[in-house]
């Protein structure tokens, strides 16, 4: 849903979503952004600008970092605001140093890595039962990065009941977790040298819009 004038292709009026504002501020917020002719929606998809205090591991969060144009503080409407006018982003862009050394990112590198190129772009995921986030949740995040997460009837059609069609020309990723691995989940999988990463492969991974695998990758246990 969108208040407020939706602008046109050629409009340069922002589109305004926020995630982590308080609530008492928020109203506020919404009305500068309404009343200088941008516009407000709750779809990271249809938005311009993510406005937020910190870096979270929302799927909000992580879905603004792979399709927004700029993820800003609440200061940059206060400025906004006060200017009568949307001013220039750049001093205003999300900074939360705590997080960017924990997470080793910044949201500056990681929109300049986003726009370059889609993080996820033509590849195929396939998240195992006990996976966290839950599947319509990462189906959100995979997507914004350009990916796609199958489920099961898409991985029976796609790949058939004992994969027998994965393309290694276009490798299927699966995400996983311990749990699984060690259930036999993922048998199938390593069976036939199918790549299996933890979730921090997408988590981090999209937060960075840089992918390591080496460091998140899940092996078979040894049965001793």
């Amino acid at each position: 849903m969108v208040e407020g004038h939706t602008p046109s292709v050629q409009s340069s009026a922002p589109c305004v979503a926020f995630t982590g504002i308080n609530v008492q501020f928020l109203g506020h917020l919404k009305k500068v952004v309404l009343k200088l002719g941008g516009c407000v929606t709750e779809s990271v998809n249809e938005c311009t600008h993510l406005v937020a205090t910190r870096i979270a591991r929302t799927v909000k969060f992580l879905c603004g970092i792979s399709v927004c144009q700029y993820i800003v503080m609440p200061h940059w409407l206060d400025q906004c605001n006060q200017m009568n006018r949307f001013v220039d982003e750049t001093a205003y862009v999300l900074r939360d140093q705590e997080a960017e050394v924990l997470f080793n990112m910044s949201v500056p590198l990681s929109l300049q890595r986003a726009r370059q190129a889609p993080l996820l772009k033509g590849r195929q995921l396939f998240a195992t039962t006990n996976v966290s986030p839950p599947y319509n949740s990462l189906r959100d995040i995979v997507r914004c990065a350009g990916g796609e997460l199958l489920d099961e009837h898409d991985m029976r059609n796609r790949f058939g009941g004992t994969l027998e069609r994965v393309d290694q020309n276009l490798p299927l990723v699966v995400i996983s977790c311990h749990e699984d691995v060690d259930s036999g989940l993922c048998a199938e999988f390593f069976a036939r040298n199918i790549a299996v990463y933890n979730p921090e492969f997408i988590l981090t991974g999209v937060l960075r819009q840089q992918l390591e695998c080496d460091q998140n990758q899940l092996f078979q246990s040894i049965q001793v």
